[in-house]
């Protein structure tokens, strides 16, 4: 029997990480917005959230992520009674994909909900001795603590590439609709 090699086409490369953290807010907290030249995910774990991008503006719930593209102003508001906790990373990006993620967002079906939920208990595994870190509800940016564990980096980066992987292949997850 003769092997024959498939050739493997790298569609996504996260080519670096800038922010890794994981907040509670309470209701009212308004963010006013900012810009940067990566991209950013933001994933509700729970309550009630107005995230806008640019001029959308979407109403976000436990489960629902976005991707914020480079240079778009993102802001959001937190309007739960209970308030909200949400896990934040960006990173660079580069790849033929990349433009099937500009201004998505998404309600997450049971699979990505895993893919994502693994991806921060190996945070908080491994974040549980960084001097910083508030509770396992609340966490601010980690990064600094890993930047010479390139084995923390680079488990990091593949459950990024996972996911946009993940959602950009048309999984079953829904896209989430846009309020005015």
């Amino acid at each position: 029997m003769a092997w024959r090699s498939l050739e493997v086409k790298e569609l996504v490369k996260i080519e670096g990480l800038y922010s890794l953290f994981k907040r509670r807010y309470n209701k009212g907290k308004n963010f006013l917005g900012e810009m940067h030249d990566f991209w950013e995910v933001v994933y509700v774990i729970d309550g009630e959230v107005i995230i806008s991008a640019d001029e959308n503006v979407h109403e976000f719930k436990s489960g629902d992520i976005i991707f914020h593209k480079p240079l778009e102003l993102h802001k959001f508001n937190v309007v739960g009674e209970s308030g909200a906790t949400m896990f934040v990373f960006s990173f660079a990006m580069t790849g033929s994909i990349c433009k099937n993620m500009e201004r998505r967002a998404f309600h997450l079906d049971k699979y990505n909900r895993s893919i994502i939920k693994n991806f921060i208990e190996y945070v908080e595994y491994n974040a549980r001795n960084c001097p910083d870190i508030e509770s396992d509800e609340s966490f601010g940016d980690i990064l600094n603590y890993f930047e010479s564990d390139d084995i923390f980096l680079q488990t990091v980066s593949n459950y990024i590439s996972r996911i946009v992987l993940s959602l950009a292949s048309g999984s079953n997850a829904l896209p989430k609709t846009k309020t005015h």
